[in-house]
């Protein structure tokens, strides 16, 4: 929460906005409302992973702000001066808080309600179902959903909505001026004319620059706009720009009197552009503009009776083809499936959307293009629970008909859509879902502590396709995506966080493991940021991050790879949990470990091939948990008895869950593995 007078007394929700209305209203207040917008949404890009997004102003705050002035049928343009901007500001925070306050759940009442010693008797059941309900309640579900993060970033709409929107595109031209590409071209000219006044107006000197008010950084002249982005975009003609700005601008006294409080239907939402009159354009925040230009064709085409049904069916089957094109960068054409029918004998059983294959691992990606209604966006707990019946637990129950088919014992066929039979993996032992929707599914961490409830086996992950374009750019290698999404699954109940984003950051800069002598790790949003700087860096070019910002985890050990390699090249489905047992164990274990296997290779080329080994044991929080076994020799007839005998006896006798045996030969290439995580 920002920093602010403390609130002495807990007002209702309805005063709180009636003051904030009451607040719009005063003069010259849009002055001090684009101040607000230019000191905490314009960002220095070689410190945005150090940025304290709780001190600012969140991008729904200000789209209820302006969702509310937007209800005026005028707002005061008088001016203002700087200290009558600051007070408006400063009350302006106070406000946002204490409206922010009135959706945090009541910790402190819901432990009333039971003593100390009612708590200590309560199971682990009563004290489960009384954690389902406080992250199920009214309160929780519109707090984490208003004040959740976007789930995107900007550079991420466009490239996903060219191919949303590719079959749907004679209804778009026949019914709009809308243009996806010309969208993009036009929407980062603008975001670099508002970055480079705001930079000039907070760096550069002189009286021309001095007279520059908040306001100018965002609000521009339909001339001016149209030069600015044809001088980086020639082919973008002065019609083209005012169709753009025709479909996603609005003027004050558009809003419906139903916008009241955050979770109403909000014209900002789909029109985030404020034509102020005079042919002057006011942007109050890109990131506003670049979900409605994603989100909103498929608005406009859902609103058409006779069509809704087509373009409906159009996204569910291309919705699968993206993400099918991102498991087959990840996973390879060869070991990933499409649209592929389970049977057994004249029986249809399910569907598979989109499958991934690895070794003895399957992921499974059922989509679903299903947002919230709403209804659930304000709050009706009904709502939120049918909502997210329909966008994650209904395709994570399909998913579940896939894995029982896939792990278990009885013959099945895959057939594809053009009724052709497809050879299905073997030897499949790991299985895990992902639900996939179109865009960000508000609050879904929370929603699946909540919901999901009697599940005994691993839940799904809910990914949106934006979720997936990240995944895709930072997971080159199938072992290293399906490492991540079994590592997420099987903490899921201990490492917990708001977003995916901050998941993926976390792991990419430190592992997602489970830290020692903990039951629960809880993950802040500032991890997140990490990958913002990082992102920004590959996609846009910004510059590199600082080394303490680095995303990437910076121990290498280049031997280790090697190992990783050389096993990924053994025709054995157990290589699979091999390597993923080995990418669990610590770094400076696994420094220790090939210290060793160097040592050992050493001794052997002097020995002209005579066997040699080593076996170590690795423990998790004092407690046995793995080992491994290494045996080489100059040929397999030799190594692979002894690694037998040697690996069982020492599993047995360091009583661990999981053990590892690798056989080389007198050059040290892996020839074989064995692994064994029987008891």
């Amino acid at each position: 929460m920002r920093d602010s007078e403390s609130i002495a007394e807990k007002r209702s929700r309805e005063d709180i906005i009636s003051d904030i209305e009451l607040l719009l209203a005063t003069k010259g207040y849009i002055f001090a409302f684009a101040e607000a917008i230019s000191k905490d949404f314009f960002v220095d890009v070689q410190n945005v992973a150090n940025i304290d997004w709780r001190a600012r102003l969140h991008s729904n705050e200000v789209a209820f702000l302006m969702g509310l002035m937007l209800k005026n049928e005028a707002v005061s343009f008088n001016e203002i001066n700087k200290e009558q901007i600051d007070e408006a500001i400063k009350y302006t925070r106070l406000l946002l808080d204490e409206l922010h306050s009135t959706y945090m759940y009541n910790f402190d009442e819901a432990i009333m309600k039971h003593s100390s010693e009612q708590i200590k008797a309560m199971s682990d059941e009563e004290k489960e179902k009384e954690f389902r309900k406080i992250f199920g309640s009214k309160e929780m579900i519109i707090e984490t959903t208003f004040y959740g993060d976007t789930g995107f970033y900007d550079v991420q709409p466009f490239e996903i909505a060219q191919k949303l929107y590719a079959r749907d595109e004679d209804w778009i031209k026949s019914n709009t001026k809308f243009n996806i590409v010309k969208s993009k071209s036009i929407f980062f000219a603008l975001k670099s004319m508002l970055n480079g006044v705001h930079f000039a107006r907070s760096t550069l000197t002189g009286e021309q620059v001095k007279s520059l008010r908040a306001i100018d950084e965002m609000a521009f002249p339909f001339d001016l706009i149209v030069e600015t982005i044809q001088t980086t975009e020639k082919s973008i003609t002065k019609e083209d720009i005012r169709a753009f700005l025709e479909l996603f601008s609005c003027s004050f006294g558009d809003q419906p009197e139903t916008f009241n409080e955050p979770g109403d239907e909000n014209i900002f939402t789909y029109k985030p552009i404020i034509n102020l009159g005079s042919d002057i354009y006011f942007f109050p925040n890109t990131m506003a503009l670049a979900s409605a230009i994603y989100k909103s064709p498929l608005y406009w085409m859902r609103q058409d009776e006779q069509y809704v049904n087509t373009v409906n069916k159009h996204i569910g089957e291309v919705a699968e083809d993206i993400t099918y094109d991102y498991f087959k960068v990840i996973f390879g054409e060869a070991n990933t499936y499409k649209a592929v029918k389970i049977t057994k004998g004249k029986k249809d059983l399910t569907d598979i959307d989109v499958m991934g294959i690895i070794g003895n691992t399957v992921i499974i990606a059922q989509n679903k293009s299903k947002k919230m209604t709403a209804a659930a966006l304000n709050g009706d707990v009904d709502a939120i629970k049918s909502d997210f019946q329909k966008a994650v637990i209904d395709p994570y129950e399909q998913g579940i008909k896939v894995r029982d088919v896939l792990l278990g014992n009885e013959s099945y066929k895959l057939i594809d859509k053009s009724g052709k039979q497809v050879t299905p993996p073997e030897n499949i032992k790991h299985a895990y879902i992902l639900c996939v929707s179109n865009e960000p599914y508000p609050a879904v961490m929370d929603q699946m502590r909540a919901f999901l409830v009697d599940v005994d086996q691993l839940p799904p992950m809910q990914l949106s396709l934006f979720d997936l374009d990240l995944m895709a750019e930072y997971f080159k290698d199938p072992y290293e995506f399906t490492f991540y999404i079994k590592q997420r699954l099987e903490n899921h109940e201990g490492i917990i966080s708001s977003n995916e984003i901050i998941h993926l950051a976390y792991h990419l800069r430190n592992g997602l493991f489970m830290p020692r002598n903990s039951d629960m790790l809880a993950l802040d949003q500032s991890f997140g940021q990490l990958i913002d700087a990082d992102y920004y860096h590959r996609k846009m070019g910004t510059p590199k991050p600082k080394k303490k910002d680095a995303l990437l985890d910076p121990w290498q050990n280049k031997d280790f790879k090697q190992l990783i390699d050389m096993i990924k090249q053994i025709n054995n489905p157990s290589v699979t949990d091999a390597i993923f047992f080995l990418m669990t164990i610590p770094h400076n274990v696994v420094d220790a470990l090939m210290k060793q296997i160097k040592k050992i290779n050493t001794q052997t080329n002097k020995d002209d091939g005579r066997l040699h080994d080593f076996s170590i044991q690795i423990t998790n929080n004092e407690k046995p948990w793995g080992g491994i076994t290494y045996v080489i020799g100059s040929s397999a007839y030799d190594v692979i008895p002894r690694l037998q005998v040697i690996s069982s006896v020492n599993k047995y006798r360091a009583k661990a869950e999981i053990w590892l045996a690798l056989g080389a030969n007198n050059v040290g290439d892996i020839q074989c593995i064995i692994f064994n995580n029987q008891p």
